[in-house]
């Protein structure tokens, strides 16, 4: 049989559409790559956001880490201001009178300066005064009379004898009870000079005491939330900002904000690194007596003396036999034995020396003296952000993918303070952390509360309140020249005791008071109780009959406002009320601080609306002007003063945003035009120029587990004491 395949085969010759099946096969292929691409794309867009949120929310943390480290650094400046303040009244206020000792700086009775004694060879006087203030500028001193000739050292000075009644009976006689009335008139004023020497230096050194230990309390406060007390859970994941929130609120809302849907709707395992909670470098104390372990205290045992006078050898008044007056310095903190049989018997002086007496030498936390806080280096400041993902993406094959991104940054750039020394060895902090040379070589030893003062150091003239002007300044308080132009300015601002001289500080943009010669009761409130008796907690001289400034109080601000050494070791705040103040206020009611008080700078008036905002900036101003008037060349003769408030702009600048090298360009100015309106502060009072205080940047956390870096100084290296935990 015979198959007929012709029409059969004829089926297949038309060929047409067969790709349509090989591309439907590698369609489904190529959409499967399709789809991948996509997936990929997503998850790396996503994982790309995660971890630029991650260090948006490290960055924010650190920043508000920054902000609390900058006003703790500020306020650690004024007590620094208040150390200088108290060596100044003590050494230059308590040795003006001095004009028989040594080669003294001021030729008081030719109103000139001397121009030979910087250089010569220092005098007891001048390397260790005894406090003396009974010399006439002072208005409660008789005029043209001084009983501090000889600098408060022990001293005696020949008075005269009571002449026998001779000849004329009627006019020796009178002679006679003359010379006896002056006499007595002498030894009332012997027996005032020996307490009120002690009773104003005891003034000047509790309000150094009560002023400073309280700005300590708000370091304290402010560090220890820093170190996580009072922000709830564990100390070193979560930590209080300057206005007192939890920083781990502001830290995942950066964090969500800054998160794709995906990312945020499938937010998981999130973890805050507080590293200044660590256990290393945390509270010590949950109070606001002590400072954490990454800030140490640089305490010192200052030592003062003041002049006292025996009385006895003017009380008997025998005829013939001559009368002396007996000085000698005494000890503030162990006053001489016999003094309630030298002293005389007034009222208001015994009750108020009653009332000081036990607080010249306090001791207790956080009020015993001290030059500050230092920061450990080895307790490194940084705040690390980790969270955890699972975005849901489209044509997800395999399920979930979970993504984790973690980030690190730290403040850098700022100044705590100055180290005790120039280098600090690795480990745990302590006194013995600091090694080589002391960075303020000037100021007193440091003080260690359990060894005691060792007999060199009881004897050192360096336990008398001194400070460096600037770095390597080897006189400080001592320079002559600097006590000379200080000591002429002090008399010329009495009428009294230069009548054909101007008033010199009359035109200072602070309006002096009518009365302008030195008076003691400028000084009546600064001892007193910051809550009841000194509700304005300022401790400079103040004219309170008139509420003027006198220009006492210009003459003290001029001595304390900022110089080299302070810019080279602070970062120094010029509108600290303006841009910190109620931030710190705000924070002390979140952590129900109501008996913790809060100055403000030196020269602010914190119950006085005009006063208030007394601030750097404003000191520098007074500083300048007071300097015109009592340097009659020019202010040559105290160059390490700042003559302009931008120099406080002493902290690191990036060349650009893409460029962090120095720009030393920028140091110390403000460009032109980058002033804020004033209703709008910010710190450094600088938009576009130098910076003061700290910075922050990203740092990688294999940075953070080197143990090779330099922190510490000349050959100090090592690891850091609150590394990143394992699991972090």
């Amino acid at each position: 049989m015979k198959l007929k395949l012709k029409p059969f085969l004829g089926r297949f010759r038309n060929t047409q559409g067969q790709m349509a099946i090989f591309v439907a096969l590698i369609f489904q292929v190529l959409f499967l790559f399709f789809a991948m691409v996509v997936n990929v794309g997503l998850l790396v867009h996503h994982k790309i956001n995660l971890q630029n949120s991650v260090d948006f929310a490290a960055y924010y943390g650190a920043m508000k880490q920054a902000e609390s480290m900058n006003a703790i650094a500020h306020i650690n400046y004024q007590i620094r201001q208040s150390w200088k303040l108290l060596a100044w009244r003590y050494r230059i206020i308590g040795s003006a009178g001095t004009t028989e000792v040594g080669n003294p700086p001021y030729r008081l009775f030719s109103s000139s300066l001397n121009d030979a004694y910087e250089d010569s060879p220092m005098d007891p006087a001048s390397e260790a005064p005894a406090f003396c203030v009974a010399y006439t500028p002072f208005e409660e001193v008789p005029p043209q009379e001084s009983l501090c000739k000889k600098g408060g050292q022990a001293s005696t000075i020949n008075l005269f004898a009571v002449p026998a009644a001779t000849g004329l009976v009627g006019v020796s006689r009178g002679i006679q009870a003359a010379a006896i009335a002056a006499l007595k008139n002498i030894l009332t004023q012997c027996e005032y000079i020996g307490p009120f020497n002690w009773l104003l230096l005891a003034r000047f050194k509790v309000a150094f005491v009560i002023d400073h230990g309280n700005r300590k309390r708000v370091i304290n406060m402010l560090a220890n939330g820093l170190s996580g007390q009072g922000a709830g859970g564990e100390p070193n994941s979560d930590f209080l900002e300057l206005d007192g929130s939890r920083v781990s609120i502001g830290i995942r809302k950066t964090l969500e904000k800054n998160l794709t849907i995906q990312n945020r709707n499938s937010l998981g395992d999130f973890k805050v690194f507080n590293s200044l909670g660590d256990a290393n470098c945390g509270v010590t104390n949950p109070s606001f007596e002590k400072p954490p372990k990454w800030l140490t205290e640089i305490l010192v045992k200052p030592a003062f003396s003041t002049s006292a006078a025996n009385c006895d050898g003017v009380r008997t008044w025998d005829v013939g036999a001559m009368n002396k007056l007996v000085f000698y310095p005494v000890d503030i903190e162990n006053p001489d034995p016999d003094q309630p049989r030298h002293w005389r018997e007034s009222v208001e002086l015994r009750d108020e020396i009653a009332a000081l007496r036990p607080f010249v030498n306090y001791s207790s936390p956080p009020f015993e003296t001290s030059l500050g806080m230092e920061k450990n280096p080895w307790c490194m400041a940084y705040v690390g952000v980790k969270a955890t993902t699972k975005p849901k993406v489209p044509f997800m094959p395999f399920g979930e993918v979970t993504m984790t991104a973690s980030a690190y940054a730290k403040p850098f750039g700022g100044r705590i303070g100055p180290w005790y020394k120039e280098s600090w060895a690795p480990g745990v902090a302590s006194v013995q952390s600091n090694i080589g040379k002391r960075l303020d070589e000037l100021t007193p030893e440091r003080y260690n509360p359990g060894a005691g003062i060792s007999p060199a150091m009881a004897n050192s003239p360096m336990r008398v309140p001194n400070y460096s002007r600037f770095p390597g300044d080897l006189k400080g308080l001592r320079s002559r020249a600097l006590a000379g132009l200080y000591d002429r300015a002090l008399f010329q601002m009495s009428s009294r005791w230069a009548p054909n001289n101007d008033i010199i500080l009359n035109s200072v943009s602070v309006p002096a008071g009518p009365d302008n010669s030195p008076s003691f009761s400028h000084w009546s409130e600064i001892a007193k109780n910051f809550k009841t008796g000194n509700p304005s907690k300022d401790i400079l001289a103040w004219n309170s009959f008139d509420s003027k400034a006198p220009q006492m109080r210009l003459l003290e601000l001029s001595a304390l406002a900022p110089d080299i050494f302070d810019t080279t070791y602070y970062s120094i705040e010029p509108n600290f009320y303006q841009v910190y103040y109620q931030k710190i206020m705000d924070h002390k009611k979140m952590v129900n601080a109501n008996d913790l008080d809060l100055p403000s700078d030196l020269g602010a008036r914190m119950d006085d609306k005009k006063y208030e905002g007394f601030n750097i900036k404003n000191q520098i101003e007074v500083q300048n002007k007071v300097l015109e008037k009592i340097d009659n060349i020019g202010g040559s003769t105290l160059q390490y003063l700042l003559k302009d408030v931008d120099h406080v702009l002493t902290s690191w600048v990036p060349n650009s945003l893409l460029e962090y090298d120095f720009a030393p360009n920028l140091f110390g100015k403000c460009g032109p035009g980058s002033r804020p309106k004033e209703k709008y502060p910010i710190p450094g009072d600088c938009v576009a120029g130098g910076r003061t205080g700290f910075s922050v940047k990203l740092v990688s956390g294999d940075y953070l587990l080197r143990s090779d870096l330099s922190l510490g100084g000349k050959s100090a290296q090592g690891p850091i004491n609150n590394p990143p935990p394992d699991n972090f």
